[in-house]
């Protein structure tokens, strides 16, 4: 299935630096399978060969977290993405001659891989800005299930060496690598994610902007918010915020509605929103009454604050203040 994959990705006529990631992501998982079946049921590999084959968990990690990195455009492509797998190389160099003796140290070093990865993956979609929501959902989808697959591996481990090493079977933690790989392949193909190139709305199929020119609105809208914060005033209009950006205003309205998905006003109180919370970390309630700070932040009065509050978060303003406590 893995192998299936692959191929499918590398089919795809405009590559991008993602796709060969996520490719030679899933060829590596088909050959880490391919060789622990081999072993289970037709050949007795030796020992080094098998730490060997078990340093490949040290690559699922930092495969997501690139894969998700450069797919959001979180991280450039470089040369020093390299020492991400400085880990996986010096195992897989020293297996053969140390065999058994890397063991330990090389399951320890996999735990921490997969928790440190998961998290820092997780930690780059909390950040994510509405790019592109099917992949946002695509990307959660793998990074949860890699999490699951950690879990079974860290809960396997633990109970094997409680209790009785062969207490549970190296079959279940590979059940789960392959019903990761299955809703890899499933949600990948049905989201269009996989084979095809994420397209805009066909409301603006014949708009002369393409995905690039979306992309620069984008980083020309973040530097501004920066600089500006021009959420804050309560009657910015999107033909204002559009003269700041000295674009047309239907070209901001179109990135909003086929770019991000999203409407004009729910960007921006949602840039509302996220200032509201940084003031509440700084303690900014000692001294501002709840819609006081709402109106600081941009809101011109209560209703419309609790209604994109509850709209982004499910839940009022007081009921988030009260689950902080």
């Amino acid at each position: 299935m893995a192998l299936f994959l692959s191929l499918l990705v590398i089919s795809k006529k405009k590559k991008k630096s993602h796709d060969y990631i996520l490719s030679i992501w899933l060829l590596l998982i088909s050959l880490h399978i391919l060789i622990f079946y081999l072993q289970e049921i037709a050949f007795e590999l030796p020992i080094e060969w098998f730490v060997v084959n078990a340093t490949f968990p040290l690559l699922q990690g930092v495969f997501l977290y690139l894969y998700t990195g450069i797919l959001l455009q979180k991280i450039q492509v470089t040369s020093i993405l390299a020492l991400h797998f400085l880990p996986f190389l010096i195992f897989a160099i020293l297996g053969p001659k140390f065999g058994e003796i890397l063991l330990n140290p090389l399951i320890i070093c996999v735990v921490i891989s997969g928790i440190v990865y998961i998290t820092l993956t997780f930690g780059m979609l909390g950040r994510f800005d509405s790019f592109y929501k099917r992949n946002n959902h695509w990307l959660k989808i793998l990074t949860s299930g890699l999490a699951i697959v950690w879990a079974v591996f860290i809960l396997s481990g633990m109970l094997n060496h409680l209790f009785d090493y062969s207490l549970v079977k190296h079959e279940y933690i590979f059940l789960s690598v392959n019903i990761f790989v299955f809703a890899i392949g499933f949600f990948g193909l049905k989201q269009g994610l996989i084979l095809q190139e994420p397209q805009l709305k066909s409301k603006y199929s014949s708009s002369p902007l393409g995905i690039e020119d979306f992309k620069k609105i984008k980083n020309r809208l973040d530097i501004l918010a920066t600089s500006t914060q021009f959420y804050l005033n309560s009657e910015l209009k999107i033909s204002d915020l559009a003269s700041q950006l000295n674009i047309p205003t239907h070209h901001l309205s179109q990135y909003f509605s086929a770019f991000l998905d999203t409407s004009y006003y729910d960007y921006i109180n949602g840039l509302r929103i996220d200032e509201f919370k940084q003031r509440i970390v700084k303690n900014e309630l000692d001294t501002l009454s709840l819609l006081g700070l709402a109106l600081e932040c941009g809101f011109n009065s209560k209703a419309t604050f609790n209604r994109a509050f509850k709209k982004v978060h499910g839940q009022t303003p007081t009921e988030y203040l009260n689950s902080l406590k």
